[in-house]
């Protein structure tokens, strides 16, 4: 299993799994979604489905933004850099807001829990594949010791790249 230094000491993926679906999966989608939803009800700025699209992708974008200065502020470039260049809560807030915005057009509620469950399911892989370090390394192939933005430090072989037991 790939290992990382995290605090617990506990690494395997599947324990980051649980562990991201708790904290970045609902949590972070969760407020997400509850925020879009209720500023559209509140101002009634929502008339077709890109409306929607818009709507959750501003909510998106200014997660983003207050997520990047949180996690910006004790990291080092290369983080920054990378969490700028990805912006993984924008694209979460398109696929949230197509499919919210396919429920207010249709009326199926299926549609409404696809634009919460979709984003939440991507958000936990992809942040438990940053947290154990297997696409930094493989798609990367960074041979040092670099902070995955936001989620702890993957420590690796100065000379060969190969993570460590």
């Amino acid at each position: 299993m790939v290992r990382d230094a995290t605090q617990n000491g506990d690494s395997s993926f599947s324990f980051q799994l649980i562990s991201m679906f708790f904290t970045a999966g609902l949590l972070e989608e969760g407020l997400k979604f509850l925020t879009c939803r209720a500023a559209i009800r509140k101002e009634g700025m929502v008339r077709t489905w890109m409306d929607s699209v818009v709507a959750f992708s501003v909510v998106g974008i200014t997660f983003e933004f207050l997520e990047n200065i949180a996690f910006g502020m004790d990291s080092d470039f290369l983080s920054a850099l990378m969490r700028a260049i990805a912006a993984a809560h924008t694209v979460f807030g398109v696929i949230m807001g197509y499919f919210f915005g396919k429920y207010l057009v249709t009326g199926q509620k299926k549609f409404a829990w696809i634009s919460f469950v979709v984003p939440v399911v991507y958000h936990t892989v992809t942040n438990s594949l940053l947290r154990t370090g297997a696409i930094v390394r493989r798609n990367f192939g960074l041979p040092f010791s670099t902070t995955v933005p936001g989620h702890g430090i993957m420590e690796t072989d100065e000379l060969t790249g190969k993570i460590p037991n």
